[in-house]
This record gives C-alpha cells, structure tokens and sequence, in this order.
C-alpha cells in the first residue's frame, strides 16, 4: 500500500498531528502490508487489527449495525442542539 501507493494511503488515512490513536481493521492479504505500511501507520498513531478475510466478511453486518446506532444517536443530538439554540 505504500510502496507506490503512498498518496492513496494518504488520502484515505486522515493525517494530524495529534497522538490520538486510531483503530484499523484489515484483512489479511498480505499485498498491502509491509514494513512501510506499519511504520507509517506506527507514525500517526493507528493500531492494525489483521483478520481472516472470513471474519472480517462475518464482521461486516455489525459494521452496519454500529454506524446505524451512531447515526440515530448523532441526529438526536443535532436536534436537541437545533431546539436549544
């Protein structure tokens, strides 16, 4: 993912400056990991979870699950936000 790849990586991977850690899952074909790609996750702070394409395929329903949840709690809070301003 780095080796050529590196403005790609860039771009999905938001950069800042802050020491606050990230959590990335993946999947584990190999093509993408190399010691480049983990120093440079190393460096902005975000910790590689690497699954069986298996798990991360079964995972992928509570990945839709969690955001649904975060999306109804996120447009509540916007509306109490709108009503008390």
């Amino acid at each position: 993912m780095l080796g050529g790849d590196t403005d790609i990586a860039r771009h999905n991977i938001k950069l800042t400056n802050t020491r606050a850690k990230r959590f990335l899952i993946i999947n584990n074909y190999f093509l993408y990991i190399n010691i480049k790609f983990i120093n440079f996750t190393n460096s902005q702070y975000i910790i590689i979870l690497i699954l069986s394409l298996y798990i991360t395929y079964r995972l992928q329903p509570l990945n839709i699950r969690i955001f649904e949840l975060l999306t109804i709690y996120y447009l509540v809070i916007l509306d109490e936000l709108i009503i008390n301003s």
